[in-house]
């Protein structure tokens, strides 16, 4: 029987059921430059997905489908259609560049408009875009679960690192800049990880070990939680870049001393939680901070300077010398937002 002929015959034998397309495919949404494309949702059925001439079937029986198209180069405005079981979704407004994961605690998430940043100098770029994923949690809050462009309505909501590398490098590579926030405050590392991560990295922390945060923030602090929460909604999206910035939140002696183990542990989950073993990672270190002085914080700190010398395509980012260190949020963002973009640059170049 011809391949076509079989499958046909497959899908005519499974019913379409609660077809959803993830939400992160929307109008404005930007695509990663010279990855593979995954369009994905759940369901079970026939997904037909057409882009740049391109046609792409994935049959699911499943609860979830992955439909993969070619890389592409820079470019746009795009339309995509996506045929989900005789249900016809047209994608508008798309754009192919640089696509990055902004991760990690607070002041990763810390918003432009709370920066020293003035107002009367905020630049827009319809092309510069951010998608926040749905946030579940109490007491967690999010922009809408859509592609908002930075303009005069959404730049000051903009995390401030995110807004001034996404505006240097549209302004640099002459491409758009999509920014998908995977960040939430007070959050330990372990929360972005599996739940079984410490019993599998040989790690044995008690209760009075941890960091006050894990329990001040129950809510999002156990392990697995973030992961699961965040993490999950947007995988397997194709990136350029994963930008972290974390560990205020892990700063006892004890979680201090493994910090580093378990922070190659989460490179080496993202990269196959996102299908791409090369995956470029940022890590960018703790600011000195007169409150916070002391062995966990200088032990934090080295871990994220070494790992760049102890993992392929890790990058590590200093900023002691270009932030306040007498704010644990150190308002001012720009000329460390400086040194991403020039890594990147550098990889892009």
């Amino acid at each position: 029987m011809p391949l076509a002929a079989d499958a046909s015959r497959k899908h005519d034998m499974i019913e379409e059921k609660n077809m959803e397309l993830n939400s992160i495919f929307r109008d404005g949404m930007v695509l990663a430059a010279d990855k593979p494309i995954r369009v994905f949702g759940k369901g079970e059925g026939r997904v037909i997905v057409r882009f740049l001439g391109e046609t792409v079937t994935a049959l699911s029986s499943g609860s979830d489908w992955c439909a993969e198209l070619s890389p592409r180069s820079v470019g746009g405005p795009y339309e995509m259609q996506i045929d989900m079981g005789g249900v016809n979704v047209e994608i508008k407004d798309i754009y192919v560049g640089v696509v990055m994961l902004l991760h990690g605690q607070s002041n990763m998430a810390f918003q432009l408009q709370q920066s020293a940043f003035p107002r009367e100098v905020y630049r827009y770029c319809d092309r510069v875009r951010l998608y926040s994923p749905k946030k579940v949690l109490e007491g967690i809050e999010a922009l809408e679960e859509k592609w908002v462009p930075c303009n005069e309505t959404y730049a000051g909501q903009f995390s401030a690192i995110g807004y001034h590398v996404g505006m240097q490098l549209a302004e640099e590579l002459g491409c758009a800049v999509g920014m998908i926030s995977c960040h939430q405050g007070a959050s330990v590392i372990q929360a972005w990880m599996d739940e079984d991560a410490e019993a599998r990295l040989g790690i044995h922390l008690l209760p009075e070990d941890r960091y006050r945060d894990w329990v001040k923030f129950a809510a999002w602090n156990q392990a697995g939680c973030l992961y699961r929460q965040l993490v999950q909604q947007v995988m397997p999206y194709s990136l350029s870049h994963i930008l972290w910035y974390q560990g205020e939140s892990n700063a006892s002696v004890a979680e201090a001393n493994v910090y580093g183990l378990l922070l190659k542990d989460l490179i080496r989950l993202r990269r196959v939680d996102f299908a791409d073993p090369c995956l470029p990672f940022i890590v960018i270190q703790l600011a000195n901070n007169q409150n916070r002085a002391g062995e966990a914080w200088s032990k934090i700190q080295a871990s994220q300077l070494e790992i760049a010398n102890e993992m392929q395509d890790v990058y590590s980012v200093i900023c002691a010398d270009v932030c306040e260190d007498d704010d644990i949020h150190p308002p001012t963002k720009a000329p460390l937002a400086e040194r991403i973009a020039n890594v990147i640059l550098r990889l892009n170049g």
